[in-house]
């Protein structure tokens, strides 16, 4: 009897443990993706999707000089005569509906002057659509207005437009709300059209740097005759399968598919030496940090000449977390996996027992019920719309006997 009692309280004892370790796992997760999801340079694809279309945001990142405007324009046709190619792009579709969005830029340290005032700072050159894809949170004014196609039509419309993050806003102005005021940038006169938010972590201000930031449109750099290094360039683009859009961008930047020879070969994400390309969708999710910590050896190794902007570096850092939580939360399951995995092993055991005759007619009957108390249910809905709509006869309320419902599981 003691040791009957014993058993049973040892069993009690190994339940609850399980159901706190997967309850600690559950919270851990939680918070991580909950982490996870304020990095938003890497939420692009998610804001950009539909319930036809899944979407996938893929990063190509360029060595020092190896790529300019003329480069990545190049990248943008290859990809949209892919997209032609497959039927996810109409080019006679005249209802301005974009099946994808792209954007690059490169940056330099420049010296931004408000009368007495200076701060030298890391000025990015940004494509139209940068702060679609980088979202960045403001805090007053706007991003600023499309000038490529503008300028190239000479419409007038201002390039020398510029956003100041909230350190260079303090900085020149003691203010965030600036958003009309005037700043030099080398022999030109730029107006502040926005301010937007600094990174706030420990992790997110190293990898920011010491210096202030800035963006002005890509097309301000080309008329003030200052050749900016093309560094990044990214596109949000359908995914219809796993693999689709790394592999189109693959291709477009002349690098071929993303096929296993490939990832041997590279023994990491796509690296050619000037060049790195990086799926940022999902990079977070369990089947890619195996495939990280399958790679993660040779992550202390720096074959190419890559420089990766700040937000890429603060990727990167939260992937070697994500990695460690999710060691953690494999770890913690290993019990409840275990139970599990006795309680399968002592069924199969005792299956003569447990599913013998009485017990599987109790099966049954159970099984019975639990079918009859949702016809019930279906019976008395159907009863109630009946009431609801007195004028519609064509509907018959359903004649089902629990006893046949019974037979038919027997």
């Amino acid at each position: 009897m003691i040791e009957r009692l014993n058993k049973k309280t040892l069993i009690i004892a190994l339940i609850a443990v399980d159901v706190l370790l997967i309850l600690i796992t559950i919270g851990i997760s939680f918070f991580q993706k909950e982490r996870v999801s304020r990095i938003y340079t890497q939420q692009a694809a998610e804001r950009w999707e539909n319930k036809k279309m899944a979407y996938s945001e893929v990063s190509a990142f360029y060595g020092a000089g190896s790529a300019d405007v003329k480069t990545v324009m190049e990248v943008r046709n290859n990809i949209m005569s892919k997209l032609v190619e497959d039927t996810y792009l109409d080019v006679t579709d005249q209802s301005g509906a974009r099946v994808f969005i792209d954007a690059y830029c490169g940056s330099s340290q420049q010296k931004v002057e408000r009368g007495v005032y200076n701060v030298t700072g890391e000025i990015y050159g940004v494509s139209d659509d940068f702060f679609l894809i980088h979202n960045i949170p403001l805090l007053s004014g706007t991003y600023m207005n499309p000038v490529e196609k503008a300028v190239k039509e000479g419409d007038g419309r201002d390039p020398f437009q510029i956003v100041l993050d909230e350190n260079m806003a303090w900085n020149l102005f003691g203010s965030v709300d600036v958003a009309g005021m005037k700043v030099n940038l080398g022999d030109k006169v730029f107006t502040v059209m926005g301010v937007v938010e600094a990174f706030q972590t420990d992790s997110e201000k190293m990898a920011y740097g010491n210096y202030d930031v800035a963006y002005i449109p890509y097309k301000a750099y080309e008329i003030m005759k200052q050749e900016i290094p093309i560094s990044c360039y990214e596109a949000v683009i359908p995914n219809p399968i796993s693999g689709y859009a790394l592999n189109t961008i693959s291709s477009a930047c002349g690098l071929g598919d993303n096929t296993e020879v490939n990832e041997e070969e590279s023994r990491s994400s796509l690296n050619f030496g000037s060049l790195e390309i990086v799926e940022n969708t999902d990079r977070y999710k369990a089947g890619n940090l195996i495939k990280y910590a399958k790679n993660k050896k040779y992550s202390s190794m720096r074959t190419s000449n890559v420089s990766f902007p700040f937000w890429e570096n603060v990727a990167r850092f939260e992937t070697e977390h994500a990695y460690k939580v999710f060691r953690i939360c494999c770890i913690l399951m290993v019990l409840p996996a275990l139970t599990v995995l006795g309680v399968l092993i002592w069924l199969y055991s005792k299956r003569g027992v447990v599913f013998n005759k009485k017990n599987k007619e109790k099966l049954i009957d159970v099984l019975g019920e639990f079918r009859d108390g949702i016809v019930e249910k279906l019976t008395k809905k159907e009863e109630e719309n009946y009431d609801d709509d007195p004028d519609d006869e064509s509907e018959e309320e359903p004649d089902v006997e629990s006893d046949e419902v019974t037979n038919d599981i027997n």
